[in-house]
């Protein structure tokens, strides 16, 4: 990878699960670690469900393995800059073992 490519910074989060008041199972975030990274967009669609128009973008996530964590498919990273949250898809390891490509996926139909 060319250097200075990677110049988000993303915060890679896991699921909790857990239930409310109401016994009603609940879903957070708890962030596992921090590091740089690239965001790409791949495709984005816009469809109506439900009598709305929904938006979804399929996003190529670039990042370091990190040693001490084997990320999972249904983890998430969040752009800690902008905001903007990319809900993992696909975990595809390369071939030199060092960086994780991720399929992902954002927008209002996730």
């Amino acid at each position: 990878m060319k250097s200075g490519r990677m110049r988000q910074w993303l915060r890679v989060e896991q699921p909790v699960g857990g239930v409310d008041g109401f016994e009603a199972p609940t879903k957070t975030w708890t962030p596992v670690f921090e590091q740089d990274g690239e965001a790409t967009s791949v495709t984005g669609r816009e469809y109506f469900g439900a009598d709305r128009e929904l938006a979804e973008v399929t996003w190529k996530v670039v990042m370091r393995e990190h040693p001490d964590h084997e990320i999972k498919p249904n983890w998430r990273a969040v752009d800690v800059d902008s905001g903007e949250v990319y809900d993992f898809v696909a975990v595809l390891p390369s071939r030199q073992r060092d960086f994780l490509t991720i399929a992902a996926k954002s927008g209002s139909s996730t």
